[in-house]
């Protein structure tokens, strides 16, 4: 299989386990919003660029093991697909602007993404996908 191919996969792969691992996370998060009762907005904003960030992390660490090579260009590529598919539909659907808390969402999913791959690739066994 040629290397762009394997990337693509990876980047695909990883992106879509990653933004299931952000869903888990918006639903504690909301878990926790219900058990606790009111939290201020901007906390809220603030644990969301966390999550991503988390959520990035793992997609790194899952598209490096993927590849077995390159793990910070994988891992922040992968970081930044999931940075664009969550603005994207934050776009479409809410029509929300584009502030500073976006600039921290992408700083957030880019370096979580490129940790995530060099922690990924340092692990001896890689997951093969078809």
């Amino acid at each position: 299989m040629s290397d762009k191919k394997l990337l693509a996969k990876a980047v695909l792969f990883s992106s879509v386990c990653g933004i299931l691992i952000l869903i888990i996370l918006m639903c504690l998060l909301a878990a926790v919003m219900m058990s606790a009762g009111v939290i201020s907005a901007d906390i809220l904003d603030y644990c969301a660029v966390g999550m991503v960030g988390v959520a990035a992390l793992m997609s790194g660490i899952i598209s490096s093991r993927i590849t077995g090579s390159a793990g910070l260009a994988v891992g922040s590529l992968t970081g930044f697909f999931i940075f664009l598919v969550i603005t994207s539909i934050a776009l479409i659907f809410n029509g929300e602007p584009i502030t500073i808390l976006t600039l921290l969402k992408l700083m957030s999913s880019v370096l979580g993404g490129g940790i995530g791959g060099i922690i990924g690739v340092n692990k001896k066994e890689k997951i093969k996908i078809r």
